[in-house]
């Protein structure tokens, strides 16, 4: 059984790996690059695919809400 301590230690670490993906995948300019790149990023991680898609589409959003005037 994991403590409460380690759970919290992995899930910051995920969090981390999460945002780092993110962070890079929205650097790239071509959508058809980007879908690449997270398959690279991911591979068969479902969850993680998931999530940073979930944050990616966030960013994605409030970037062209933020631009529109």
């Amino acid at each position: 059984m994991t403590s409460p301590v380690e759970s919290f230690v992995q899930q910051e670490y995920k969090y981390g790996f999460v945002t780092d993906i993110e962070a890079e995948a929205v650097e790239i300019g071509s959508a058809l690059e980007r879908q690449e790149f997270l398959q690279r990023a991911c591979g068969k991680d479902a969850a993680l695919r998931q999530e940073v898609d979930r944050l990616l589409q966030n960013h994605l959003v409030a970037g062209s809400f933020l631009e529109t005037p």
